[in-house]
């Protein structure tokens, strides 16, 4: 490939997160690798008993709340529900208290046990120019590589 081919547009702040889990399921964590003004910063932190969704959410809470209200971050993620959550349903959340549709019974039901987790999101996103992205560019997996290994590292070695 030549040097074109591994152009990427980055702004101010790129968080590509990612998340894992332990093979007895009793901790996950999750690490982002960071490119502000393209130096790395390097971020993670297990925790106990969550699932590896927990993690990511918590994990991308965690990067927000370090990211300074005036830079423009775009935050890239291979987790394809997580995305759908923050880019499709939180709005729709919001608009409905928090409620959603139980597809079995056709009335509304709190969204999931998550939901203090998604309203820090929406909070943090109110206050901040953020953007999710699916990573899906080269460069982008590259460093969605680098976020996996760093939470495989972090896993392998913290508690």
């Amino acid at each position: 490939m030549g040097r074109e081919a591994l152009h990427f547009d980055f702004d101010d702040v790129d968080v590509f997160i990612a998340s894992s889990q332990s093979k007895q399921k009793n901790r996950s964590v999750w690490a982002a690798y960071v490119l502000r003004d393209g130096q790395p910063e390097i971020r993670g932190a297990a925790i106990e008993h969550a699932t590896v969704y927990e993690a990511l959410l918590i994990g991308c809470i965690m990067t927000m709340r370090n990211m300074p209200v005036q830079e423009s971050t775009t935050v890239h993620c291979s987790n394809t529900g997580f995305l759908r959550g923050v880019n499709e349903r939180l709005q729709a959340w919001i608009k409905s208290n928090w409620k959603t549709m139980d597809p079995n019974t056709g009335e509304l039901r709190p969204i999931s046990k998550y939901e203090k987790h998604w309203k820090e999101i929406a909070h943090l996103k109110e206050q901040r120019t953020v953007q999710f992205r699916k990573a899906d560019q080269l460069v982008s997996e590259i460093y969605i590589d680098r976020a996996k290994k760093l939470a495989n590292w972090f896993l392998k070695n913290t508690l």
